[in-house]
């Protein structure tokens, strides 16, 4: 499964997270690898970029859909 994540850059670390899409508290947003913030220290990135927290990205990652999977065989 696929988690819908929005990328963002931290005020406290720096670093880029993976938020995922269907946070709902108002005050706090939580990244994939459990890193909280306020919203207001949370800066929208589009994408990872820059310095990136390697959990998130291996979290992501995982889940990603294998490209060879149920599709036709490579010539």
């Amino acid at each position: 499964m696929n988690p819908a994540v929005t990328w963002g850059r931290s005020g406290y670390d720096g670093r880029c997270h993976g938020f995922p899409v269907t946070d709902t508290d108002p005050g706090y947003l939580t990244a994939v690898c459990s890193h909280t913030l306020p919203t207001e220290l949370f800066s929208p990135t589009g994408g990872p970029e820059g310095a990136l927290c390697m959990t998130c990205v291996l979290i992501v990652g995982s889940e990603l859909p294998d490209p060879g999977a149920g599709g036709p065989p490579l010539p």
